[in-house]
């Protein structure tokens, strides 16, 4: 076949080789023109000259291009037909196609006769294909098939049992067993776990059997001749019109593990006994370490998956029908079950299954039932349940629930518990230095830490307002109620340990007092914080003690200009509103002065003629903006001398009136 392909003639000259006729003829360099065999490329050059072939005489010849591109095995053609007309038809197609492409069809064969009638006796494999008889033999992918008894068959040679074996020769008689399909998978597997175990007893491959593995060989040897007898039916009676269905079994002991797949046929509507064979098996050895058997027949169940999605896409079936059948609960339990559920050896296996075959259609099989097992129960023709109706086989996977903590993953969980937590505030006497001890760790943990070195770009000193205020919410410091609620002397009222603005609760042990200077031919005024009083009575009057506010008072009305200035400037009241707890500056009212549009209340408007008509005027030395240079408001009476004047000076921060 390879001859038949010719090659690219800017590809030829990659196969040169140098020859001559005789010694005194001269060396020549050649070119092969065609496929060489011992290339590398050889096989798939010819494979994929063929698939072009298929694809050029698809419209014209239907047929041989389904054959040329589903039963072509390099050279050999091993096709067929439902019925005479079609297998004829297709033999004539093949040979027009493949005859214009030069490959010329020879060693023909067939179980009948009118298929082989009109070819050229050259062309057929044996003459003796025209009569059909029991020497009509052919082999085809090392398989003996008997075209008589329509069947294949092993053709094995008779071994000699000797007195003595070594390693070497072992291993010779067991390569020799050639079984593609798994037919003989109950007697390959046994040679296979011999073989493993002469590997485990380290002898050197031209010494001898012990003792032991020789009488195994030799039991072996007895029984090896009687494969020769062994047959398998070619036709497993199937036709397109039938109803088919593909039993899979799986089995597994602590030597090897086994699957088999098993077609069962019945003609449809119709209540005659279906027919069963074994399409194809397959064997392995367990591992040499050694494994529990729930594993062994998980690898069994998985064995079994690679085989049905290797068989099925090679068959002519739409919607298959597949049963797959295993004797242990266990896998049925593992293959219920998520993956993640099982340890890393389960795991992977189970996901494997899943992705092949699914999850779904495993049932359980006894043991006894089981033609997977190692032995030789309905080795060929599977359980004779099967043959019955669905109803009468074994427990169906829904019948019963299985459930197993064998191989289960174990969560792990870390639990830790802090004792004698120490608060880190109690390291420092004040919050704010405590606060930014906290922004510069945070500051190296961010430039230390590698996921954070591409945003830290600036290299300065001084901490920022954001660092400082990501410290005291990321770091888990308790805010400032906690370290003024942590007394260190006796308990004091709640009213003075909440965190309000400077002054709002004051006393002579929380703060200290403060100083309040005044003019000596003044009177003595004294002077409340402006949250002194009860928080029921914030409405209360300064001036008249009746319950309303300073700017309803009728006494503050009756009062001249400056008495008015002075009340409010004493009881600490805004000028602007005439409320507590602010002063002008901070004054959220938006109104001003009705007169002179400034930022006081109208009450407190004065000029040459003053609204009472005594013709006074107050003059205020500084604004309200002064404080800010921590001046005192000074109030004159322009009416009075200049000795009638009170200077107030309040110990407060920035925010309060000074």
């Amino acid at each position: 076949m390879y001859r038949q392909i010719r090659l690219q003639p800017d590809n030829t000259r990659y196969q040169r080789i140098v020859y001559r006729g005789s010694q005194n003829e001269e060396l020549m360099d050649y070119e092969l023109l065609t496929v060489t065999f011992g290339v590398n490329c050889a096989p798939y050059l010819a494979i994929r000259t063929l698939f072009q072939l298929a694809d050029d005489v698809s419209a014209r010849w239907p047929l041989a291009s389904k054959v040329l591109k589903q039963y072509m095995y390099v050279d050999d053609v091993l096709a067929g037909a439902h019925d005479r007309e079609t297998a004829i038809q297709t033999r004539d197609e093949l040979i027009e196609a493949l005859k214009g492409a030069g490959f010329p069809l020879r060693k023909w064969t067939s179980n009948t006769t009118s298929i082989l009638a009109g070819l050229p006796k050259e062309h057929l494999l044996k003459e003796e294909f025209l009569n059909i008889d029991d020497l009509s033999e052919a082999k085809m992918l090392g398989i003996r098939w008997n075209a008589a008894q329509d069947a294949f068959y092993f053709n094995v040679q008779h071994i000699q049992v000797r007195p003595s074996y070594s390693k070497r020769e072992v291993l010779s008689c067991v390569a020799k067993l050639f079984d593609p399909a798994g037919w003989l998978g109950p007697i390959v597997v046994k040679a296979k776990i011999l073989m493993q175990d002469i590997w485990l007893a380290k002898i050197d491959w031209d010494d001898s059997l012990p003792r032991n593995l020789y009488l195994r060989w030799e039991q072996f040897l007895n029984n090896y001749r009687y494969i020769g007898e062994i047959r398998v039916p070619r036709w497993i009676h199937f036709t397109p019109w039938d109803e088919i269905e593909f039993h899979g079994f799986c089995d597994a002991s602590e030597k090897a593990y086994a699957a088999a797949v098993y077609v069962k046929i019945r003609e449809r509507n119709s209540d005659s006994v279906p027919y069963i064979n074994l399409l194809v098996g397959k064997t392995k050895v367990a591992p040499v370490k050694t494994i529990s058997l729930p594993r062994l027949e998980l690898c069994g169940a998985l064995l079994l998956s690679e085989l049905i999605n290797t068989l099925l896409p090679q068959l002519e079936i739409s919607q298959p029908v597949v049963y797959k059948w295993t004797d242990s609960t266990i896998v049925l339990s593992w293959l219920k079950k998520p993956p993640c559920s099982w340890t890393t050896f389960v795991a992977n296996r189970v996901a494997k299954i899943e992705e092949l075959v699914g999850s779904s259609g495993w049932n359980h099989v006894d043991s006894a039932d089981n033609p997977a097992d190692l032995g030789s129960r309905g080795a060929w023709h599977g359980p004779n349940w099967l043959t019955k109706e669905q109803s009468q086989w074994p427990l169906h996977e829904k019948d019963i629930a299985f459930n197993t903590e064998l191989e289960q993953k174990t969560t792990r969980v870390h639990a830790t518990s802090v004792q004698d937590y120490e608060d880190i505030l109690d390291r420092f006497s004040d919050f704010s230095r405590a606060l930014r001890v906290v922004a510069r760790i945070f500051r190296f943990y961010k430039r230390a830490l590698p996921t954070h070195q591409q945003t830290v770009t600036e290299n300065q000193s001084e901490l920022t307002t954001e660092e400082i205020r990501g410290a005291k919410a990321l770091g888990g410091i308790p805010g400032s109620e906690k370290k003024t609620r942590v007394q260190i002397m006796a308990a004091l009222p709640p009213e003075r340990t909440e965190l309000t603005r400077p002054f709002a609760n004051t006393g002579i042990d929380f703060t200290g007092p403060f100083d309040i200077q005044f003019h000596p031919t003044v009177k003595m005024v004294r002077v409340q914080p402006k949250n002194h009083q009860n928080k029921k009575a914030t409405n209360r009057c300064p001036v008249c003690s009746d319950n309303h506010r300073l700017v309803f008072c009728r006494e503050l009305r009756r009062m001249e200009a400056a008495e008015r200035l002075r009340a409010v400037l004493v009881h600490h009241h805004c000028a602007n509103c005439l409320s507590p707890h602010h002063m002008a500056k901070t004054c959220p009212s938006p109104k001003s002065c009705d007169r002179c549009q400034q930022r006081h209340h109208s009450l407190l408007h004065v000029g040459e003629q003053g609204r009472d008509g005594g013709g006074e005027s107050i003059v205020l030395d500084n604004d309200t903006t002064a404080r800010r240079k921590r001046q005192p408001y000074t109030a004159k009476a322009s009416g009075e001398s200049s000795d009638d004047e009170v200077v107030l000076i309040l110990d407060a921060d920035e925010t309060d009136l000074h």
